[in-house]
């Protein structure tokens, strides 16, 4: 903190830590806390304060995939099925009206006034099957293991406060912990940080997982992308001088 110049290194006086998947960081108190995209696998959404439109959701989408008629189903719709508590539930519905393969699933959590959704389209109706040439046969009934997975990640989401900083294993999302579980196939989580000093400026982290680490996704190479877009831009004088803008240049 010395050597960075006194506007910036007073922002750092006063400091509060933010949770954000397994890791925590320290920001300056007045900066604004904006989450992005999340999938926990699977495409996730989360409303503060808007759990009361939880249950008028469910009957939207119910509505919305018996609006088609299926070509050789009673209905377009699977099942509605019981999640974690009355005011949750997960929706399954096929994915064409000419097909019986694939299907759609809706999960719809409510946490007390919070609501959380996890959307997951076009997975195959099927079990392996080595008899079969292609390896696995249609199972119209495949989508039970899906819909436990689901009520499964529903059952170890729980409410967090902004400030507050789990200490059992699991990963922070906004306004929500999800306990450890499932080994997922991706992971990931987005935060970002603005600055009221410095409307201009703006910071943000991406994390996911993977089987296969790559040097050039490490925050080492992250900052040498950004010096040399920096000089690029005619900024790499000023990315020793004016903090701002060479944050803004990376960004």
């Amino acid at each position: 903190m010395n050597d960075i110049p006194p506007k910036i290194a007073a922002l750092f006086e006063k400091t509060r830590p933010v949770c954000f998947s397994r890791f925590m960081i320290d920001v300056p108190v007045s900066a604004k806390v904006i989450w992005g995209p999340l999938r926990l696998p699977y495409t996730t959404s989360v409303y503060p304060n808007e759990g009361g439109y939880i249950g008028r959701e469910i009957r939207k989408k119910v509505d919305e995939i018996n609006s088609e008629k299926h070509n050789t189903e009673p209905s377009m719709l699977i099942g509605v099925f019981d999640s974690v508590n009355p005011d949750s539930k997960i929706v399954v519905g096929y994915e064409t009206s000419f097909s019986v393969s694939f299907a759609n699933y809706y999960s719809y959590i409510r946490l007390g006034q919070t609501g959380f959704t996890q959307n997951i389209l076009e997975v195959g109706l099927t079990v392996d099957d080595k008899s079969d040439p292609w390896g696995f046969r249609v199972d119209k009934t495949a989508y039970v293991k899906i819909v436990d997975e689901l009520r499964d990640i529903a059952s170890r989401l729980r409410l967090r406060a902004d400030d507050e900083i789990p200490t059992d294993l699991g990963v922070c999302i906004e306004s929500g912990f999800l306990s450890a579980g499932l080994e997922y196939d991706l992971e990931l989580i987005s935060i970002g940080f603005r600055f009221p000093e410095y409307p201009d400026v703006s910071f943000s982290v991406q994390t996911w997982s993977t089987d296969e680490p790559n040097d050039e996704d490490t925050l080492e190479a992250a900052l040498a992308r950004g010096r040399k877009q920096a000089g690029l831009m005619g900024l790499g004088e000023s990315c020793t001088r004016r903090y701002a803008r060479c944050a803004r240049a990376s960004a």
